[in-house]
């Protein structure tokens, strides 16, 4: 999965995260967007999965995501 960090909010630019998902879903299908936060709506064609983290579980998305998208 990729790791976004930040909540739905524009200054965070999620939309950019979701097109980056959508442009490695045209290559890679089993990829998923991993979004460390709060969002409002639903994203990504189902491929987009928000959860809340403490520390302990964001350091370990960290560790397993294939790549983290800071915009």
């Amino acid at each position: 999965y990729l790791l976004f960090v930040g909540r739905d909010e524009p200054r965070k630019n999620l939309s950019f995260a979701v097109r980056v998902l959508e442009r490695v879903n045209s290559r890679f299908a089993d990829v998923w967007l991993v979004v460390a936060g709060k969002i409002r709506r639903k994203l990504g064609g189902g491929k987009v999965v928000a959860i809340e983290m403490d520390d302990d579980q964001l350091a370990y998305a960290y560790k397993r995501s294939v790549a983290l998208i800071y915009p």
